[in-house]
């Protein structure tokens, strides 16, 4: 395994007995990642490099973790369960857990036939 660093890269070099200088150095240094953030720009600031001083202990944890977004090599199987609808007589939001022809609203009791249904996709 091949240890290096991630980081990003901008310095100036300043008179750090002069502090007016160095306050204008921090403020241009803010000024400049906040334009290249603004500007999508930010990327290219940074920069990798290996260093043999490092070892694996210092690779921080968050990194190491395979965390939620792994996708796993198993599969799964879904099933849906569960529709919601509006009735258009008591505005009651009803709940079902499967779809036949007509659904009855929990509130006012009334029967209504089914049109149609659709189901839900969340974003990829």
């Amino acid at each position: 395994m091949r240890l290096g660093k991630v980081y990003i890269s901008t310095k100036y070099v300043v008179d750090l007995d002069d502090k007016s200088m160095v306050d204008e150095a921090k403020t241009c240094m803010f000024e400049d990642i906040t334009n290249a953030v603004k500007y999508d720009e930010l990327i290219n600031w940074i920069k990798v490099k290996e260093d043999n001083s490092l070892s694996e202990a210092d690779i921080p944890e968050f990194l190491k973790d395979e965390g939620e977004d792994k996708i796993e090599d198993e599969t799964v199987d879904v099933i849906a369960s569960g529709y919601e609808w509006e009735c258009p007589h008591c505005e009651t939001l009803n709940n079902e857990i499967e779809l036949t022809e007509t659904v009855m609203c929990s509130n006012c009791y009334k029967h209504f036939n089914i049109t149609d249904f659709h189901h839900a996709y969340g974003n990829h």
